[in-house]
């Protein structure tokens, strides 16, 4: 992740979430973070390393270690009313950390269906939009990521695609798979048009300084897109 990327991230962090009290936070001590020092002397607030964490590691990070309670907690901190790209974006994200954190597979997936629906509502919104900053951009292309590889492998993995493997699989097997790779391959080819097309724009000699600050983060993801998209035509 690029110093923009964790800059956007680390944003996200401090204006959607506000956990109350260090006391909270002190059940992720396994974390290994510590309070920042005391504030600065110009008196404004130091910020802790919880709230300096990028938005995106620290909602795996707290899967992981299945702290769940935490990701509510995050999610019930973002106003109600708040249909924001970032807003629905970030709910997308905890969803999808508390699926991954659930053991039983029909659970995972009801919990992963609430993930996409809000990931897909956040990259219409930012489709709609069509914001020219930079850092609004690689976000939008993160965030459509995301959605694509959800659809096309995490959510039909299991037991989808593993039943289709045993022979056990069924026709609701199927048509599960072939919907969701459906959509996750048009998001993937729109998606490298787009990265290809801004890195395009980036290269040319008058927009060199942004191409220095967001061109590495873009060409990481392109080859994580043309990755992901094969494993989903595979399937």
């Amino acid at each position: 992740m690029s110093t923009s990327d964790s800059k956007r991230e680390t944003e996200m962090t401090r204006t959607r979430i506000h956990l109350p009290g260090l006391a909270t936070f002190a059940l992720a001590a396994t974390m290994c973070l510590s309070a920042s020092a005391s504030a600065q002397s110009t008196g404004r607030k130091k910020l802790s390393a919880y709230e300096k964490l990028p938005t995106e590691r620290l909602i795996k990070q707290l899967s992981h270690l299945g702290m769940t309670e935490l990701l509510q907690a995050m999610e019930a901190e973002i106003p109600a009313d708040d249909k924001s790209f970032h807003a629905m974006a970030m709910r997308g994200r905890i969803r999808m950390g508390l699926a991954n954190a659930m053991g039983d597979a029909e659970r995972r997936n009801a919990k992963m269906d609430e993930a996409i629906g809000l990931l897909r509502q956040a990259v219409k919104k930012a489709m709609a939009e069509g914001s020219d900053d930079p850092a609004d951009k690689a976000l939008e292309y993160r965030i459509t990521f995301e959605l694509a590889a959800a659809l096309g492998r995490y959510r039909v993995e299991n037991p989808h695609i593993l039943q289709l493997r045993l022979l056990l699989g069924s026709e609701e097997d199927r048509k599960v798979v072939l919907k969701n790779t459906r959509e996750a391959v048009d998001l993937l080819d729109y998606l490298l048009n787009k990265i290809d097309r801004t890195l395009m724009g980036y290269r040319e000699p008058s927009n060199m300084a942004q191409y220095i600050e967001f061109g590495p983060a873009l060409e990481d993801l392109q080859s994580q897109v043309r990755y992901n998209a094969g494993w989903v035509r595979l399937y």
